[in-house]
């Protein structure tokens, strides 16, 4: 998904690059915490960067792509602490943005009906509209102009 928006949007690369990087470091975590040896991993990583090499860019693993040698170096280190707070505010973030569109559609929703009311209203107050378009009504309506 990364690839596809960078491709795309290219303003938004960085981003992407920065994302893949950040997807890599956690499935590392991830596999660190399930086999149980950080060392295991890092050379793991390392050894399948290495392997990767030769090959064409599109047929390389996920796992070697980004900043490889930043991953292992990060992986000898003892985990990240867990971080509640980011992904609360991120929950709380959709949430809200979920709750301002909903709110947005609702207010549409009233806007044309109010609209639809309003139409009906001139068109029932002008005579011998009931039933045609507004716009033959309103160019009888209209007095001649007069030219300079």
């Amino acid at each position: 998904m990364w690839r596809l928006t960078a491709a795309v949007n290219p303003l938004l690369r960085p981003p992407a690059e920065a994302g893949g990087f950040v997807l890599e470091r956690w499935a590392d975590e991830e596999a660190a915490a399930r086999i149980g040896s950080r060392t295991v991993v890092a050379r793991a990583v390392g050894r399948a960067a290495l392997a990767s090499a030769g090959m064409p860019r599109t047929a390389t693993l996920a796992a070697t792509g980004g900043a490889v040698p930043q991953r292992v170096q990060a992986l000898p280190a003892p985990p990240p602490p867990r971080r509640t707070l980011p992904f609360a505010a991120g929950a709380l973030l959709l949430t809200l943005c979920c709750a301002g569109l909903a709110h947005a559609a609702s207010d549409s929703e009233s806007l044309v009906e109010s609209a639809e009311r309003a139409q009906r209203a001139a068109d029932a107050e002008v005579p011998g509209t009931e039933g045609g378009p507004p716009s033959a009504a309103a160019g009888r309506l209209l007095p001649p102009r007069r030219s300079r």
